[in-house]
């Protein structure tokens, strides 16, 4: 009992009945059957597994704040104007997630390339881990923008925040769905990549 109120200690009982601290196991003779409780290991990391999750929500949500911000007037008035083969945008997407990884391992292994390898590499992780993020964003503000821009800051942030979850539980499914999101990725990085041509670059 005292074990479970000072959530440090972890069960261990021997076949008399007694419980031992975790930190006395190493004195307990091995003759008397020391079992220990499995389920304080379970309940570890079903707790650890939900602060976690918890964690990435929040984190996703903070991350939708800054770039509704920052990419939000972008979006509103060039998303709708987006001009492109679905492919070909798609391809475009899937050169960005194969050949910067490449890239940066090619200039972290030579040595005049290191810093900038280390800089492009850390770049692209971060990029990735956005990915689904601006994904959100950006399908938020297409739906937003056919819908007479009825939606404010942060309606768009909620609504981006569950497809944000709804995107990352894809990855839950071991092959369909890590091809469908890194199919997703890389479709969101070629219609990024195509607006900037369209809007900047005419």
């Amino acid at each position: 009992m005292a074990s479970d109120i000072i959530g440090l200690a972890l069960n261990v009982e021997s076949n008399n009945g007694v419980l031992h601290p975790f930190w006395d196991l190493c004195k307990t003779p091995l003759s008397s059957g020391v079992q220990i409780d499995e389920d304080w290991f379970s309940r570890g990391s079903a707790f650890w597994g939900y602060g976690l999750w918890i964690f990435n929500v929040v984190t996703h949500f903070l991350m939708l704040v800054l770039l509704n911000t920052l990419l939000g007037e972008f979006l509103a008035l060039n998303v709708d104007n987006f001009k492109g083969d679905h492919l070909k945008t798609l391809g475009q997407g899937l050169v960005y997630l194969i050949a910067v990884p490449v890239l940066a391992v090619y200039c972290v292994v030579t040595i005049l390339g290191f810093p900038f390898g280390l800089l492009l590499l850390a770049t692209y992780l971060l990029s990735i881990w956005l990915g689904d993020c601006l994904a959100a964003l950006l399908f938020c503000h297409l739906l937003n923008s056919r819908n007479e821009r009825s939606w404010n800051f942060w309606t768009i942030v909620l609504l981006s925040l569950g497809i944000v979850i709804a995107i990352d539980l894809l990855i839950l499914f071991p092959v369909l769905g890590i091809l469908t999101y890194t199919a997703i990725i890389a479709y969101t990085y070629g219609i990024y990549f195509n607006l900037v041509k369209q809007t900047y670059l005419k």
